[in-house]
């Protein structure tokens, strides 16, 4: 995680002020780049270069801010009530009073003054004053005040003791598992309630030897949140496990369940999966937030281009489209736009997958089930014979399945699947190396997207790059539209906040089919494509730095590849 240009001005005001010497500066600097989410002012804390106390008095006389100790302060309810749970803890911030048109707020950071403000003013209408206080004293009095409407209760793990092991638990056994549970509620609601704020999309337990480290996934890249001591390990695994429906007496072997979550009213699957370690049991779980089922394909972040290309694919009445890339590349949710834009009454629309991440209306989703043999290939052929139009399978994994996806094609379906590729035209010489005929990959195959997804630049703290001057230059981009975001609150000091698309189309036309048909490697498919037109993930990732909405060392794995800078 790159430290950002605030971060670096508060460090050198530290130093001016004596507060830091250079040497605790740089080695501050050098633990904040290891923790990408965590404010600076919090490593300064934790890694002992400064007390909070001095901090927060600090921060009191550099802003001129009035500073609070917040367990003697008296909480107005008339306060509490103007102001959402949920933008408190986004901000860190507690109400206080309210004095007339004036509403005084508490906040943990100045850094954010002018994002907070803002935000008050438009819920709330109101003049706001901001005072400072201890960012666990403003946690507290959070879980004090909000408790009952938005706080305490805003995080419902559905828990049933009974369900553990094999059936056979004794009362004993439900008795303790009952004050294990107790330990670890809050801790565990805390952080499910801190994954939802940030919209991540999963949950990590990680045991070492003298921790346990929790750690959030969001926007694709892992942020610390919470060190544990290890002694609440065995307890919060057995909660999670329980909520799953889970063995808490097997330890020796990898679990996977399913646990069903109330979070600020909504309805919130999790995915779990349990792995023994040398130090016990590692446990990540993968938030399904049934509010944000996927959309559209005017949602998946295409350009104007690639999108009218992509339905002109679609509209085939029968063929196989493809889209490949990595684990966590977005590709199910570009086939679920796909499924939304052909759903239709007159449509009969079927779907494998392994697993029913999303339920979509209109749309029969049918679920493998590996311990009966009911996989893919099982599952096409059942398709079959139920009248589809198009059958969506979620991964084309080995030749039997290839084959019968082509088959299904070739008697009049549109078939949609994934192919865990690196690019569009190699998916093209994996099909012929899983044994189809390139006769039948050149006349069945329409069209395959590769795809990934970088992070967008947070609007609130976008700012003009200027670290990279010199490949700014060569990439032909402008230097005064080439930005970055420098880190706030609003995107948990990471200057990204959500992600985009990048995509490359290949179109099998009758140059491409003539390519296939000639044993085309992949190299010579992919060359064939871009004289032809087709924007490179390269020409796609360069193209969101020109428009504003990714930063240049976001893309710049992906930069590697280019040949020419794409115009406009």
């Amino acid at each position: 995680m790159t430290v950002s240009a605030h971060e670096r001005r508060l460090g050198d005001d530290l130093v001016k002020a004596g507060r830091l010497t250079p040497e605790a500066l740089a080695s501050a600097l050098a633990k904040r780049e290891d923790q990408a989410g965590v404010p600076f002012r919090k490593v300064l804390v934790q890694q002992g270069f400064l007390a909070e106390p001095d901090l927060l008095a600090w921060f009191a006389e550099r802003y001129r801010m009035q500073q609070v100790n917040l367990p003697t302060c008296t909480v107005a309810p008339e306060s509490v009530a103007l102001v959402p749970y949920s933008m408190c803890t986004e901000h860190v911030m507690m109400p206080l009073s309210l004095e007339g048109d004036v509403l005084t707020c508490a906040i943990a950071d100045p850094l954010c003054y002018v994002p907070v403000e803002q935000d008050l003013q438009t819920e709330t209408g109101k003049t706001i004053h901001l005072v400072l206080a201890a960012e666990a004293d403003i946690r507290q009095a959070q879980q004090d005040h909000y408790a009952g409407e938005n706080g305490g209760d805003s995080i419902e793990l559905k828990f049933d003791v009974t369900a553990a092991g094999d059936g056979e638990t004794s009362p004993e056994e439900i008795e303790e598992l009952e004050r294990a549970a107790a330990s670890v509620a809050g801790i565990l609601n805390n952080v499910l309630a801190q994954a939802l704020q940030r919209r991540a999309s999963d949950v990590h337990f990680e045991p070492a030897e003298q921790f346990l480290r929790v750690r959030l996934r969001v926007d694709g890249v892992l942020q610390d949140v919470l060190s544990l001591p290890s002694q609440l390990l065995q307890p919060l695994v057995t909660r999670v496990k329980v909520a799953a429906r889970l063995d808490i007496g097997e330890r020796r072997f990898p679990q996977d369940g399913n646990v069903a979550m109330k979070g600020f009213g909504r309805d919130i699957d999790l995915r779990v999966n349990t792995l023994p370690t040398i130090y016990g049991e590692r446990v990540v779980m993968r938030i399904l937030d049934k509010a944000n089922v996927p959309g559209d394909i005017g949602s998946l972040g295409l350009e104007p281009d690639v999108s009218a290309q992509f339905q002109e694919i679609l509209a085939a009445p029968h063929g196989v489209v493809l889209v490949t890339g990595p684990t966590g590349s977005g590709k199910t949710t570009t086939l679920y736009g796909a499924l939304r834009h052909l759903s239709k009454p007159c449509v009969n629309v079927l779907t494998v997958e392994d697993p029913v991440e999303y339920k979509l209306p209109g749309i029969s989703q049918v679920q493998t089930h590996g311990k009966i043999g009911f996989d893919f290939a099982k599952a096409l052929r059942a398709f079959l014979r139920q009248d589809p139009d198009v059958i969506l399978l979620g991964e084309i994994r080995d030749e039997e399945t290839a084959h019968v996806a082509m088959h299904a094609s070739m008697t009049g379906h549109l078939v949609l699947s994934t192919l865990h590729m690196n690019s569009a035209a190699e998916a093209v010489t994996r099909l012929m190396e899983m044994g189809v005929k390139q006769y039948v990959v050149g006349s069945t195959l329409r069209g395959v997207m590769a795809q990934r997804l970088v992070r967008k630049i947070c609007t609130h703290c976008k700012a003009v790059d200027g670290s990279h001057p010199d490949l700014v230059e060569r990439l032909g981009l402008d230097p005064e539209q080439t930005f970055q975001g420098t880190g706030c609150d609003r995107c948990g000091y990471t200057g990204n906040h959500g992600r985009t698309a990048i995509n490359e189309l290949l179109v099998v036309d009758d140059g491409i089919r003539e390519r296939i048909l000639g044993k085309a490697t992949a190299r010579e498919v992919h060359q064939l494509a871009r004289r032809q037109g087709m924007r490179t993930l390269a020409d796609a990732a360069l193209l969101k730095v020109r428009n504003g909405i990714s930063g240049l060392e976001e893309v710049m794995p992906y930069l590697a590849d280019l040949q020419e800078p794409v115009s406009g």
